[in-house]
C-alpha cells in the first residue's frame, strides 16, 4: 500500500525538516519510475504538492538570499542562469541537459566558495568533511555539522543524477530537471544555513513555517 503523505505537517522549514522532506520527495519521484498507472498517479500528486510547498515558502528566493550572504557574486549568477535555464526547459526553448548542466554548476560553484572559506592557506587540499568541521556554526557535535556532513552523499547523488541528464544516459526530461531543481534548492537552503560564513537565517525571508 501506497502511503499518504501530508507534506506541510513534516516541513517546518528548519534544516532538520527540510533534510528529512528532502530525502521522502526523492523515494516518492522514485515509486513513479515503478511501470504502473497507481505509482505514477501516486507520485505525481505529491511531488507536485512539495513543489508547490516549496513555491509558498519562497524557497528559489531564500537560496538567493542565502547565497548572496556568502558573498559569491559568481555563485549569484551561476544560480540565476540556472533559474534562466530550467524556465527554458519548461517552455521547450532549453533542452533538459543544458538546464542539468547548470545545476550541477551550481552545485560545483558553492561548494568552491565554501571550499575556498575553509582553507587556512591558498592551495591547502579540502574536503566535503574538513570545510564541514571548520565552517560548522557551533563547531563540531554540533547540530550544523551533522546536517553538513548528511549533506556529503545527498551532493554525490544529485551530482550524479543531474550528470546521467547532462550527458543524455538516458536523455532526460522537464519534470526530471524540475525534481532534481527542488532537491538542489533543499540542499543549498540546508547547508548555507549551516555555515558560519553564511547565513543562518535568509535576508527576508519571514516566516518558513508551512
Amino acid at each position: 500500500m501506497l502511503p499518504i503523505v501530508r507534506v506541510s505537517e513534516v516541513y517546518d522549514g528548519t534544516s532538520a525538516s527540510t533534510t528529512g522532506t528532502s530525502i521522502l520527495y526523492v523515494s516518492v519521484v522514485r515509486i513513479g519510475e515503478i511501470p504502473t498507472l497507481r505509482a505514477r498517479s501516486y507520485s505525481e500528486e505529491y511531488s507536485e504538492k512539495y513543489l508547490a510547498l516549496q513555491a509558498a515558502q519562497k524557497r528559489e528566493s531564500d537560496v538567493a538570499g542565502l547565497i548572496e550572504a556568502l558573498g559569491s557574486t559568481s555563485s549569484l549568477e551561476r544560480f540565476h542562469a540556472a533559474v534562466r535555464s530550467l524556465a527554458g526547459c519548461r517552455a521547450g526553448t532549453a533542452t533538459p541537459s543544458s538546464a542539468a548542466g547548470d545545476i550541477r554548476t551550481l552545485l560545483d560553484g558553492v561548494q568552491g566558495d565554501l571550499f575556498a572559506k575553509a582553507r587556512k592557506w591558498e592551495k591547502e587540499n579540502m574536503t566535503w568533511e574538513e570545510m564541514s568541521g571548520r565552517l560548522a556554526i557551533g563547531g563540531h557535535l554540533s547540530p550544523s555539522l551533522q546536517q553538513l556532513l548528511t549533506h556529503s552523499p545527498i551532493r554525490s547523488s544529485l551530482m550524479h543524477r543531474l550528470g546521467n541528464i547532462v550527458h543524455e544516459r538516458p536523455p532526460g526530461t522537464p519534470g526530471q530537471v524540475q525534481s532534481l531543481w527542488a532537491e538542489a534548492l533543499d540542499h543549498l537552503f540546508v547547508v548555507l544555513r549551516s555555515v558560519r560564513n553564511g547565513s543562518s537565517t535568509p535576508p527576508n525571508s519571514g516566516d518558513l513555517a508551512a
